[in-house]
């Protein structure tokens, strides 16, 4: 253990240092009128929504998949489970790190909230090599784009004055998610079982996912008909 620390300080370090040497690359704007001080960006407000209910899901990743392995007495397959997710988010953070922009954000966030949703309820299969290693490559596939393509939302969508407000308000909700899911399925399972805080981290991605659909299609009516181009009439 006090290696695997060594190593991630280490790993810290480093990537300190890489960002230190960055250049600044600051951009100057005119100063704007003072205004009053905002916690959160309400243009963001929906895709924290959808983020917090997706990322309860994310704490039984990291808290609970361990401990329930264990307790199965298959703790061998914990390797493969992180082996295979860990190299799987990065393969795909390198591979789909700009598709959203070629497909659009909500064609990508779609199948990603749900990829994701589905590997927490294969979580909740008795341990085997084939369901862990189903799951981490759904989860995988699910979270290495959902978050980057969820604040790029937020991002074409708020005004730019408040852009920086609106990614702020969306990294808060990651972490009050991440807070909130750990408690919660924490006491989900200290009442019932492993199997039913899977079940329930699932159900909050199917949650997310359903509520960003509503959204969109809320969004959607709200929008004007687009004009027909000249050579359509």
């Amino acid at each position: 253990m006090p290696l695997v620390f060594s190593i991630v300080t280490v790993l810290a370090v480093v990537i300190a240092m890489l960002a230190a040497s960055l250049p600044p690359g600051i951009r100057r704007t005119p100063p704007r009128p003072t205004r009053r001080l905002r916690l959160w960006s309400r243009d963001a407000l929906p895709a924290s929504c959808v983020l917090i209910l997706t990322t309860i899901g994310q704490s039984a990743v990291f808290a609970f998949v361990p401990l329930a392995v264990i307790a199965s007495g298959k703790s061998g397959l914990l390797m493969w489970f992180f082996g295979a997710y860990s190299s799987w988010l990065i393969v795909c953070r390198a591979l789909l790190r700009a598709i959203s922009d070629r497909l659009g954000r909500a064609q990508v966030l779609v199948p990603a909230i749900a990829a994701f949703a589905l590997g927490l309820f294969l979580l909740a299969l008795p341990p085997a090599h084939i369901s862990l290693l189903t799951s981490a490559v759904l989860l995988a596939s699910g979270a290495s784009v959902m978050y980057p393509t969820l604040l790029a939302l937020v991002v074409d969508r708020a005004p730019e004055p408040e852009r920086g407000l609106a990614m702020g308000t969306v990294s808060a909700a990651w972490d009050f998610g991440i807070m909130v899911g750990a408690a919660l399925l924490g006491f989900i399972i200290d009442s019932s079982s492993y199997r039913i805080g899977f079940l329930a981290a699932g159900a909050a991605a199917s949650m997310g996912l359903t509520t960003f659909l509503l959204i969109e299609f809320r969004r959607g009516e709200s929008q004007p008909p687009r004009p027909r181009p000249a050579e359509a009439l």
